[in-house]
């Protein structure tokens, strides 16, 4: 006849952590014949493990093609990615809380298309806390563009189609962009801005800058094209972050110079 399985089951062992077996002993009957079989199960921790894994899979095939896309573009940066909220040194606790709510909120920041402008001088950690958000956003899948006013300048003046470069930006759910500022220079200079933060907001998408200017000096110019892109942004970044205190590129050099001192001098 067939084989037949018991019902009965004994259980070897237990997952240690869940407590769900995960080695069984089965009888499995055959006419007279009986054959005790140990065979093993699954545990929740097993499922959450495998899926775990694929969940890894998929996050680093996603930054892989992220990397692919970034090489394609010659606008992004790439060595921001060390800079997370894990190195973050408290330093603005306020403002580093409102950052991981950006990210924290990004279905509805991405919805109704919220960006930041972080605002102060030079040293005080814009750039810093916009490229924790970025990375924490491409932790959970999201695509993201880092670059800065310069590079998107020098690219767009050696490209022959300045609408395909304003394309591939907007490619991206977030595009972060530091050191606003730059534009002040020439008229193509300030055309490019303009286009570049005034098709995000035609796309509907988030934009994150930095720049060391002052709000006064964004607010009261007096230099129509430079109304004209402070304006749009001001509409596209309704949260102003003020970086204060002291430069921690400044207080970062004098550490090394005393650390260099106590060990040459």
């Amino acid at each position: 006849g067939f084989p037949v399985i018991s019902p009965d089951r004994k259980v070897l062992e237990r997952c240690p952590v869940c407590g769900k077996p995960t080695r069984l002993e089965i009888a499995i009957s055959c006419g007279k014949d009986q054959i005790l079989k140990k065979i093993p199960t699954s545990c929740d921790c097993d499922s959450n493990r495998d899926e775990a894994e694929r969940e890894q899979a998929r996050q680093r095939e996603f930054e892989a093609q992220l990397l692919q896309s970034w090489a394609g573009t010659g606008l992004a940066i790439t060595t921001f990615r060390h800079d997370t909220f894990d190195a973050d040194d408290g330093a603005n606790e306020k403002i580093s809380r409102t950052c991981f709510r950006y990210v924290e909120e990004w279905s509805e920041i991405r919805a109704k298309n919220y960006g930041l402008l972080f605002y102060g001088s030079v040293g005080t950690g814009k750039t810093f806390l916009s490229h924790a958000i970025a990375n924490a956003l491409i932790m959970r899948g999201v695509s993201v563009l880092v670059t800065n006013f310069s590079k998107i300048l020098n690219v767009t003046m050696s490209s022959r189609d300045r609408q395909q470069i304003l394309d591939s930006m907007n490619s991206y759910q977030l595009l972060v962009i530091d050191d606003l500022g730059a534009e002040r220079g020439t008229e193509f200079a300030r055309e490019v801005t303009y286009a570049v933060i005034d098709q995000r907001g035609q796309a509907g998408l988030p934009l994150i800058i930095t720049t060391n200017l002052s709000l006064a000096e964004i607010k009261d110019t007096s230099d129509m094209q430079l109304r004209r892109i402070y304006d749009r942004l001001e509409t596209l970044c309704p949260i102003t972050l003020r970086m204060d205190g002291v430069s921690r590129r400044t207080a970062d050099a004098e550490r090394r110079k005393q650390s260099a001192r106590e060990l040459l001098l």
